[in-house]
């Protein structure tokens, strides 16, 4: 009979579990994971949306909830590439150039079309490395679209890889250890319930503090004291960067890591970001760099969203103006 009642106690249970996820699923669409971004298709290890779908981009922290469009070949662009005319630009990158968490209007690529009268057309995806961008430009040029100017969202946190020991950051990966984060990550990609009271806990202080203290919720500054990138990393990139030089007439915009004002490594995460603007430009790299004008703002971090290491409208509309003024000189009266 205990072993009859435990049963129906666990049957009940799950019955108003599943009631409550469909009821939240109802009442706030937004908080449907099947509404979520995703990124379901791979081609030549790069990583597209599915065609012609909409999603939202929504975080359980409150920094951005956001409408993403994909268009006929799973890129976030509505402009159509086969438009592109010779004066006109493709954007590259992974999540910065993407517009992760803004809406498309407020991207960079979008300020710049309208600072300079030009098309910028955004090819990027959230992972990257410039191999992969090498990749894209190969495809494009694969469905006929003219790739004659580049512009290269570089960002100097997360676009450096080992490319002698390469896979495709855009292909699936093995299945990580199942463990506590693997478990949030599962939750939060199928339960409405689960991204609700996530929901409540990331936004309200008092909430947030303790699961902070327990290691459940993770600071986005934790992210930023990454490693600096060592000589064999900055010469494997800029031999890329230079290869894609080769290719078309590329303007690499240097996003600076969070790391350079936050964390536990920002002298050395300093000298390689210089060292490696300075070899960039010595092996003729057209180099814009950011961090003067980032760092003019005498706060570069409020520029990020608080708790999300992706720029707010603000950082893009920055990086827009120092690029639209940097290739007004580049290019001159050919602009």
């Amino acid at each position: 009979m205990k072993v009859l009642s435990l049963v129906k106690m666990a049957v009940m249970l799950a019955v108003m579990v599943l009631m409550q996820e469909y009821a939240i699923r109802l009442a706030v669409p937004d908080f449907n994971p099947a509404n979520h971004l995703q990124f379901t298709e791979h081609v030549s290890g790069l990583t597209f949306g599915r065609p012609g779908v909409s999603h939202r981009h929504i975080k359980n922290t409150g920094d951005f909830n956001v409408r993403v469009r994909f268009n006929e070949l799973g890129l976030r662009e509505d402009g159509r590439l086969q438009e592109l005319g010779p004066k006109d630009f493709v954007v590259v990158g992974d999540s910065y150039g993407f517009g992760w968490g803004v809406d498309e209007k407020d991207r960079a690529s979008e300020v710049l079309s309208s600072l300079t009268g030009r098309r910028f057309f955004n090819a990027s995806t959230p992972a990257g490395a410039v191999s992969h961008y090498i990749r894209m430009i190969e495809l494009l040029r694969s469905k006929r679209v003219p790739a004659r100017r580049v512009l290269v969202a570089f960002s100097f946190e997360t676009d450096f890889i080992l490319y002698d020991q390469e896979r495709d950051l855009g292909s699936p990966s093995k299945p990580a250890a199942f463990n506590l984060q693997a478990l949030k990550e599962l939750l939060i990609r199928h339960s409405a319930a689960y991204f609700a009271a996530t929901s409540l806990v990331q936004q309200t202080p008092w909430l947030r503090t303790p699961f902070e203290s327990l290691g459940l919720i993770r600071p986005v500054d934790l992210v930023a004291k990454r490693k600096a990138p060592d000589e064999t990393l900055i010469s494997q990139t800029l031999s890329r960067l230079k290869a894609l030089a080769g290719m078309a007439e590329t303007t690499v915009m240097v996003i600076p890591p969070r790391g350079l004002w936050t964390g536990n490594a920002r002298s050395a995460m300093s000298a390689a970001y210089e060292r490696f603007v300075r070899l960039a430009q010595a092996g003729s790299i057209d180099i814009v760099d950011l961090r003067p004008a980032f760092e003019a703002t005498s706060h570069p971090l409020a520029l990020h969203f608080e708790h999300d290491a992706h720029w707010r409208p603000e950082g893009h509309a920055l990086a827009a103006k120092v690029v639209a003024r940097h290739l007004a000189d580049r290019y001159g009266n050919a602009f």
